[in-house]
């Protein structure tokens, strides 16, 4: 059982991803909610729409009051064979944002992890750069993956933390530009050298994105 997060910190022991809930798996089920009641909307299937509208909603409440930890401020997953948050805080931590399910409030609390050097700034790391077994080379113990940055920069845009999201993208973008000779896997969250495999797909795809979000800010 792994998450696709492969050897994440997020599911070392004594936590398994079988006995939580991931906080990011269930920020892409609201938006798996949204899709399909659009998708019943375009379709003529209007029965349907209140159906998923309603798993959405009751989603979204869950996110908040479940994988939120309000005494140290900040999401989470949540190991319910133990019954604690695992207080294991990574991009996944902004899904809630970028799926729109977090309260103002807690968008807030995030936002001051993703502007903080001691949390995420400048690389997104994805474990926080302060958790014990952060490896900034370390496959998904510490580099940062662009995917997963991509989530987290999205959320902090959505919310309205322009001027934040645009200097984490514009960080991101400066460490692949550096490495001249390929588009590779992952990077050094502190140094930002290409790590992993070379020509990697999704690290172009969202290469894309990132500069989509930077200079094409009227298409959002």
């Amino acid at each position: 059982m792994e998450s696709g997060w492969d050897n994440t910190v997020r599911f070392d022991f004594p936590y398994r991803i079988a006995d939580c809930y991931a906080v990011d798996c269930c920020g892409f089920m609201v938006d798996f909610y949204k899709a399909m009641a659009y998708i019943a909307e375009r379709t003529g299937r209007d029965k349907e729409i209140a159906g998923f509208e309603k798993k959405r909603a009751a989603l979204e409440e869950n996110i908040r009051r479940i994988l939120y930890n309000a005494e140290k401020g900040f999401f989470c997953d949540y190991d319910f064979r133990l019954h604690r948050h695992t207080n294991r805080v990574s991009p996944a931590s902004f899904l809630p944002l970028f799926c729109g399910a977090a309260s103002k409030e807690q968008a807030e609390a995030m936002k001051a992890l993703a502007e903080s050097e001691t949390w995420f700034y400048p690389g997104i790391p994805t474990i926080s750069y302060n958790h014990p077994r952060y490896r900034s080379e370390k496959f998904w113990r510490g580099p940062c993956w662009l995917n997963t940055a991509y989530f987290t920069v999205r959320g902090l845009w959505n919310y309205g933390y322009r001027s934040l999201a645009d200097s984490l993208t514009e960080n991101l973008l400066n460490w692949c530009a550096q490495n001249e000779d390929s588009i590779y896997e992952y990077y050094d969250s502190k140094t930002g050298k290409g790590l992993g495999a070379r020509d990697f797909g999704w690290s172009s795809v969202f290469i894309l994105e990132l500069l989509l979000l930077k200079y094409e800010e009227n298409q959002f």
